[in-house]
């Protein structure tokens, strides 16, 4: 907010300019023009003792020069004369360190650190190729009926050579479990009362159970009636 000259009821005029009558394109003025700075030309918001304090504060934590007035924006996309070179800028340091980063990117891998899980399955499905959770997302079809659907997205970045598992159906997994459980209809009570977690690697689905026994299952699709398209 306070980068702006106007807020201290000054105006720095010329900023941009048209590039051409051809192009329309407008571009910021690196010195091309002349700019021309105007003193009190409508009401401040803020003194120009507390504007000029902040500019000064600015460049002392970012490291970039005052020019007009204000303090130039912190950034490394300095192209120049095209020869790019990091410039050294004394950033603030980062409120949180790199050790509590971990720990809080902790939490949100487990049902018992972080219990508010949105869906039944949520925080409970393993990739054994890159050891995350599998993610939800909901599919809208042309008839406008929508499917909630697990799949893994780090497979790419963590574990690119592992099978990757199938975008799975939340209601096929769910027939799954109760047929894994005994159960006739799903409940994710029983569901955690007798599993763990669940772990996937390709189409083989493992079942982990609290006294230490695994059961396998292979998922395969149902097949889903196809949509009418709507015109």
């Amino acid at each position: 907010m306070l980068r702006q000259e106007k807020y201290a009821g000054n105006c720095l005029m010329q900023k941009f300019f048209t590039e051409s009558h051809v192009t329309h394109k407008l571009v910021k003025n690196n010195g091309e023009l002349p700019m021309y700075y105007a003193e009190g030309t409508h009401a401040a918001i803020i003194d120009a003792e507390t504007y000029r304090k902040a500019q000064e504060e600015f460049a002392a934590r970012y490291g970039v020069e005052i020019k007009n007035g204000t303090a130039e924006l912190a950034t490394y996309m300095y192209h120049g004369d095209g020869n790019y070179e990091k410039p050294e800028f004394r950033f603030r340091r980062p409120q949180w360190s790199e050790e509590q980063r971990r720990e809080h990117a902790e939490v949100y891998k487990s049902r018992e650190t972080f219990p508010y899980t949105r869906y039944d399955l949520s925080l409970f499905i393993t990739c054994e190729g890159c050891g995350e959770k599998l993610s939800a997302k909901i599919y809208t079809f042309t008839d406008g009926s929508k499917d909630l659907r697990w799949q893994c997205h780090w497979h790419p970045r963590i574990a690119p050579d592992a099978p990757k598992p199938m975008v799975m159906r939340d209601g096929t997994l769910k027939k799954i479990i109760c047929e894994v459980l005994g159960l006739e209809e799903f409940r994710e009570d029983a569901m955690t009362e007798k599993l763990t977690h669940i772990s996937v690697l390709g189409t083989r689905l493992t079942f982990h159970f609290k006294d230490g026994r695994t059961e396998q299952r292979t998922y395969a699709h149902e097949k889903r009636k196809r949509c009418p398209r709507r015109y």
